[in-house]
């Protein structure tokens, strides 16, 4: 039996998901992580990008998150994202509505930090447009 890493996915106003799977790749701010059960406790923080996760015999269960959170440890994965919305959810025009709002966006951003995660969400954005 393999063993499963509990996943806790929080937007600010509800729980999106709890439930084990055998794995969950996060958007880390450094990069991807695959999360499985005795994974390395770690804090960090996520950017705009997809969780995804993986059970045997299931399609995965795919969320675009629009940064946030997540604390690690052996047993389970907690996520707190700024925005989290399920993909098989969401309609193509608030995909185009978001890319529009990002877009606007950049006249009130002010430092390299913020302009870049905002590329970065324009990107996942429109790939997720492409996919739907």
């Amino acid at each position: 039996m393999v063993e499963k890493i509990k996943l806790d996915l929080v937007s600010p106003d509800k729980v999106l998901l709890s439930e084990e799977f055998e794995m969950v790749t996060l958007p880390g701010g450094e990069g991807d992580y695959g999360v499985m059960f005795g994974h390395q406790p770690m804090i960090t923080t996520l950017r705009p990008g997809i969780i995804e996760t993986e059970r045997s015999g299931e399609s995965p269960l795919r969320f675009y998150v629009d940064g946030g959170f997540a604390e690690i440890t052996n047993v389970d994965c907690s996520v707190l994202a700024d925005d989290a919305i399920l993909l098989s959810d969401i309609e193509k025009i608030e995909i185009e509505q978001r890319i529009k709002n990002a877009e606007e966006n950049f006249n009130d951003l002010n430092n390299d930090i913020d302009i870049a995660l905002n590329h970065t969400r324009i990107e996942v954005l429109k790939r997720i447009l492409t996919e739907i």
